[in-house]
């Protein structure tokens, strides 16, 4: 009986050690983890997005949508091929925020991304690039200051620890 309470006891701290996998759904934030006059943007009906976007937040693995996305985002067609999934999300305060994410076939190609993106993408008042195991995101904001952008910017970084 005692060796099975001292499993069960390292199978319960082994458990809570573990993290759930990364997705990109775990990057949309909902309007009350964000500042006060941040918010979700609304799809008006009948309203035509990029890419086939049909709402907001928007994730998607459906091809089409993928080729169209991440083309927008690099300019590599085998990462454009690698690309699994994607996520679009707009926030507004002053002006525009978005979180645009990608998620790979492989660590490599989400690396790749990232590497393209900080590349493409050097303000760094205006975006901001992250890499956790197979997904990419970019965060970026129009030219309004907004403490929007700091909240979401800490908000992914504290979900890709």
């Amino acid at each position: 009986m005692r060796v099975f309470a001292i499993l069960l006891t390292m199978c319960v701290v082994f458990l809570s050690s573990c993290r759930e996998p990364l997705t990109l759904a775990g990057f949309i934030f909902k309007d009350q983890e964000l500042p006060g006059n941040c918010r979700i943007v609304s799809v008006k009906p009948g309203e035509e997005l990029p890419c086939g976007i049909k709402s907001n937040p928007f994730v998607s693995s459906e091809r089409q949508f993928l080729d169209c996305f991440a083309r927008m985002l690099v300019d590599d067609e085998s990462l454009v091929a690698a690309t699994r999934s994607a996520l679009f999300s707009l926030y507004k305060e002053k002006g525009e925020i978005g979180v645009c994410g990608l998620e790979f076939d492989s660590e490599t190609s989400a690396s790749q991304t990232a590497t393209l993106l900080r590349e493409k993408n050097t303000d760094v008042k205006r975006f901001a690039i992250f890499q956790k195991g197979r997904i990419a995101i970019l965060l970026w904001r129009d030219d309004e200051t907004d403490t929007c952008f700091d909240r979401l910017k800490e908000a992914i970084e504290a979900r890709i620890k």
